[in-house]
């Protein structure tokens, strides 16, 4: 996962067209929304938000056979790993959620896939137990902030290179707690990130984003069984 993609915009008629600065990664999962701000060439403007994914193109040698590589070491208590380029360097690095001693451990890749944990800052603590985490770019400044599941939900801002905030700097409660992994996505076609989860007490949660302050809908799901 990288943050949001410089590039230019264009309407061909009804088409509209994205060229990024630089190219997608192969495989890289691409989350597009196209708000009612858009238009086509005749001024007239989407009648509704879309929102949709996709997968950039691969083409290298593999074909799903796996036997080599190697095992970096973690701290014990590693209990979820998120992978996105944190530090706007170009590669991926990776992320994890660690239990046992309630902090997110952050790993920097050298380019070749060797990881070692950041210089600066390396686990900025979460508690009470972290047990899953989710990155994207929660503020719009264009890096990977992180969400933690903490029983609550936990969100520590990128200064851009990596380096995150020594405590969470936003903490959002969830009744019954968060029972589970986070999702991100923009669930309300407005061009920024909110999140979901299963809530512990049965059924799920949804906050929409705004400015940071992630507020419930306005019918709680966090209170509701699913497909209820």
């Amino acid at each position: 996962m990288r943050s949001s993609r410089a590039g230019s915009v264009a309407a061909n008629g009804n088409a509209l067209v994205f060229t990024p600065t630089y190219s997608f990664s192969p495989g890289e999962l691409i989350s597009v929304t196209a708000t009612t701000a858009a238009g086509n060439t005749a001024g007239l403007a989407l009648s509704r938000p879309y929102v949709w994914q996709f997968g950039a193109g691969v083409s290298g040698p593999g074909r799903g056979y796996f036997s080599t590589g190697y095992d970096p070491t973690l701290f014990k208590g590693s209990f979820a790993l998120v992978a996105g380029d944190v530090d706007n360097d170009g590669d991926l690095d990776m992320l994890s959620a660690n239990i046992s001693r309630r902090c997110v451990d952050v790993c920097f890749n050298n380019g070749s896939g060797i990881f070692s944990l950041a210089p600066a800052n390396p686990s900025p603590t979460v508690r009470p137990d972290p047990c899953g985490l989710a990155i994207g770019d929660l503020d719009n400044d264009g890096d990977l902030d992180i969400v933690v599941n903490t029983n609550n939900i936990a969100l520590m801002v990128n200064n851009g290179q990596g380096f995150f905030a020594g405590t969470a700097n936003y903490s959002i409660p969830i009744s019954n707690g968060c029972g589970g992994n986070i999702s991100l996505s923009d669930l309300d076609g407005d061009g920024d990130l909110d999140f979901l989860g299963p809530n512990a007490g049965g059924g799920a949660f949804i906050r929409f984003n705004g400015n940071l302050a992630l507020a419930a809908p306005p019918r709680n799901p966090s209170r509701a069984r699913l497909g209820g």
